[in-house]
């Protein structure tokens, strides 16, 4: 990341993809400047599918770094209880 700002990671509870495989969407988020930047992507695909304020390399890099994270945070997102399954 060019940037030195601090970037936090969330991710949503696992769903069911198109594909029908186990997925999850993960958000990056950073304040440069009192604006918000953000780049969103999907798991297991490891692709970022909308962003502002990152540049093409850092994009590249939060694919790459979903790539090599996939199955950790494929997990993690599993500890997520999805409260619309109760409704």
């Amino acid at each position: 990341m060019t940037h030195s700002s601090e970037v936090t990671m969330t991710y949503s509870a696992p769903f069911k993809g198109a594909d029908g495989k186990k997925s999850c969407r993960v958000r990056f988020e950073r304040k440069v400047a009192g604006e918000v930047q953000a780049a969103e992507g999907i798991l297991p695909a490891a692709t970022i599918e909308k962003s502002n304020g990152y540049s093409d390399l850092e994009l590249r890099q939060l694919e790459e770094y979903l790539k090599n994270h996939s199955q950790d945070i494929l997990n993690l997102a599993s500890s997520i209880k999805n409260p619309l399954l109760n409704l």
